[in-house]
């Protein structure tokens, strides 16, 4: 089937931008909570004076920062998927786009209901403003389903 609309519209471009961003964004943060793996508690007793809650603290977060890392490494061949998919007019690129943004708006309305106006406040508005924004233009706007059709 030919595609009625030939031209990329620009915000599509930006969106896989977008993606290719996330992508590379996750696969660095990815590796560098791997990395914490090789990080020995010990390092820290220096600091806190052979706290014994302190090192146990530190050993449970080191483990679930490295589970972090392995969970960022599917998301982030997701939003290389997604990209490629959103620059290439697929319709199931648009469908998980939406998909995504429906569960950044939820994730960051539960974030901001939680931790309020705590530091990550404006991280999470931007998300949701994203969200928003994008979920919105790959819903509502006619051209774009022309270009995904």
């Amino acid at each position: 089937m030919k595609k009625e609309m030939t031209e990329k519209p620009l915000p599509v471009k930006l969106i896989s931008i977008l993606f290719f961003a996330l992508s590379i964004i996750s696969i660095i943060l990815a590796f560098g909570f791997i990395a914490s793996k090789n990080i020995e508690v010990s390092q820290f007793d220096k600091f806190f004076e052979g706290d014994q809650e302190f090192s146990s603290f530190m050993s449970i977060a080191i483990n679930f920062i490295f589970i972090g890392g392995i969970v960022l490494i599917p998301i982030a061949i997701l939003f290389l998927i997604l990209g490629l998919g959103v620059l290439h007019g697929k319709e199931w690129a648009r469908m998980m786009t939406i998909a995504v943004s429906i569960l950044f708006l939820l994730f960051g309305l539960f974030e901001t209901s939680i931790f309020g106006l705590t530091g990550i406040f404006f991280e999470n508005i931007l998300m949701i403003a994203l969200s928003l924004v994008v979920g919105g233009y790959f819903l509502f706007d006619k051209r774009l389903n022309k270009f995904f059709s």
